[in-house]
């Protein structure tokens, strides 16, 4: 399962679609653009989030679309984003990115630790305090641009939002509109006003959602909350029990009796949909939830009984229940019954990601809305039923990416930390042994603990060996997804990247190239430096490297002898 939602279409695609709103806001001089939180398959990063993408941000924003305004990133606070990357980290790549404003919204522990790696990036010449000071003049630009404190300060008052009220419904209403998609509708079942009968019966199946935070329904439970209980009347739910929704009457419509319906926590948020579809249908409206207990008895008695049944998705990737009871559905009503030789039409409505069931033909009419406001369903009921055309289209169109140089990514790599790091490092051994025979004993090497990775200080000033050890952690989960140690021999001039390890599940992340890049910029700036090698005399590892068996030991050392052995090595650096 992804943890972010992936727009896979390659640059050329989206110059021809996805990118012209963005083009055309550009042109009009918008003041600051958000780069949101998913990944850019095509362009070959394997960082799940765009924001902390060079090519997203420099390349295609700053460069080919020639945007000179702020660039603001997602919050850095997510789950997938801090559990694998970290907020200090995140912090720096977005940026090296070229982001101007860095979100971390709530925690004061998260954005203390943006602020620690922000610094330590910067004292480490990882960020130029230019780049800061050009971020900076951009954001301050904008505010200037935009209001002044004497405007802030002075509101024009409620009275003016019933001013503003009725030109942003209209503008809301042709944004659902333009941008509701009817992805497939193989069937042909809209208009429902054209093939549904006069008596026939619409079955809604919803998942239980919580309201948005700026929908009626919300605003109303807050109040509802918040207000003096006069006396609390208990009522016996069930996640199967359906709402029936008696068809118009003289214009109106009206549900069934209270005692008749039972509605849990979450239903009410698409009851007004099931409202909406009543009031344009001449039959009855069914209205039921689902939930992660599957297909009910009550459920399949309710589908043999409809002539037409919808059902709400909503994040069907991330909530796999709904995806298994949507497929259950469908192929349910495929089997052809009496009055119905084909089967039953099933319509799927996805109310938040659009790729749900994008891609499964298997569905053969579905709409994507993108979220679940009272105005798009209002929207939503009137595409239904023919009275508006929907003119959206997907996002992105998903398809074989073409392969294309892997961008590099800025880690923060920082000073080694022996109480801090020395557990992590452990871990990280261990993950690099997962993949080996440690009954070889050719393998000894990697069964020694950390701490024997020469990691000690060195109290005697005239010992001519300078070790400098760095890392690249995850300063949220305090995991080590790579450590790089560094040699200097002061009496020779001769520095040395000794070892160089990396996370095996993070690889192709730049995470090496990080750590190699500090690494050399720590030894160049080194007096009396001389050359520079990669490898050294004292043990290491690096695991892929090419290894050979000591003559008469069983520890495995770099293969630096034989007659192929420099090119070896240099063939196998320059391959990774």
């Amino acid at each position: 399962m992804l943890d972010v939602p992936v727009v896979s279409d390659t640059v050329e695609q989206l110059q021809i679609n996805g990118l012209v709103p963005f083009r055309k806001a550009i042109a009009a001089n918008i003041d600051a653009i958000m780069v949101g939180g998913c990944a850019m398959s095509s362009l070959g990063t394997k960082v799940m989030h765009a924001c902390l993408s060079e090519a997203v941000v420099d390349k295609l924003l700053r460069q080919d679309l020639a945007f000179d305004g702020v660039v603001v990133s997602e919050c850095l606070e997510m789950e997938a984003l801090h559990e694998n990357i970290g907020v200090g980290q995140a912090t720096v790549m977005a940026l090296c990115a070229g982001c101007d404003v860095i979100i971390v919204c709530r925690s004061l522990s998260f954005q203390m630790e943006a602020l620690n790696g922000l610094q330590t990036a910067v004292e480490s010449g990882i960020i130029s305090k230019e780049a800061i000071t050009a971020a900076a003049g951009r954001v301050n630009k904008m505010k200037d641009n935009c209001t002044t404190w004497a405007q802030a300060l002075n509101p024009m008052g409620t009275d003016y939002l019933s001013i503003l009220e009725p030109a942003h419904k209209d503008l809301s209403r042709k944004a659902y509109l333009a941008s509701i998609t009817v992805v497939r509708d193989q069937a042909n079942i809209i208009p429902l006003s054209t093939s549904l009968g006069y008596e026939d019966e619409i079955l809604l199946l919803s998942p239980l959602v919580k309201p948005l935070p700026a929908s009626r329904l919300a605003i109303a439970e807050m109040l509802a909350a918040t207000a003096p209980k006069e006396k609390e009347i208990k009522r016996e739910t069930s996640p199967t029990a359906a709402t029936p929704i008696e068809p118009k009457t003289n214009g109106a419509s009206f549900p069934a009796p209270e005692k008749d319906r039972a509605v849990m926590t979450g239903e009410a948020v698409f009851r007004e949909l099931g409202r909406s579809l009543a009031r344009e249908n001449s039959g009855r409206v069914l209205h039921t939830s689902y939930t992660a207990n599957g297909i009910r008895p009550v459920h399949e008695n309710l589908i043999e009984r409809a002539s037409v049944i919808v059902i709400i998705t909503a994040d069907a990737n991330r909530n796999r229940y709904q995806y298994g009871f949507t497929k259950h559905v469908a192929m349910i009503c495929s089997t052809p019954t009496d009055g119905f030789p084909r089967g039953k039409p099933v319509i799927v409505i996805s109310v938040s990601s659009p790729y749900d069931f994008a891609m499964d033909r298997g569905i053969s009419t579905y709409i994507c809305t993108y979220d679940f406001t009272e105005t798009a369903i209002d929207v939503l009921v009137k595409v239904l039923y023919g009275k508006e055309v929907a003119g959206g289209v997907l996002p992105g169109t998903i398809f074989k990416s073409q392969k294309q140089q892997q961008p590099r990514q800025h880690w923060l790599v920082e000073n080694w930390n022996k109480s801090r790091d020395l557990g992590s490092l452990q871990a990280l051994l261990l993950l690099a042994r997962s993949g080996m025979d440690v009954t070889d004993p050719h393998n000894e090497l990697l069964m020694l603990p950390a701490i024997a990775y020469n990691l000690e200080e060195d109290d005697n000033a005239d010992y001519p060996i300078e070790q400098v050890n760095f890392v690249v952690r995850n300063s949220s989960t305090r995991a080590l997804y790579g450590f790089c140690s560094t040699f200097f021999n002061r009496r020779t001039g001769l520095g040395s990247i000794g070892l160089i390890l990396v996370d095996p599940t993070r690889r192709n992340l730049s995470i090496g190239h990080s750590l190699h890049n500090r690494a050399v910029r720590h030894l160049l700036q080194k007096p009396g430096i001389k050359k520079l090698s990669i490898g050294a005399r004292l043990p290491g590892l690096l695991t892929g490297v090419p290894i050979r068996s000591g003559m008469n030991t069983n520890i495995l050392t770099l293969a630096t002898s034989g007659p192929n052995a420099g090119k070896q090595l240099k063939d196998w650096f320059r391959n990774m």
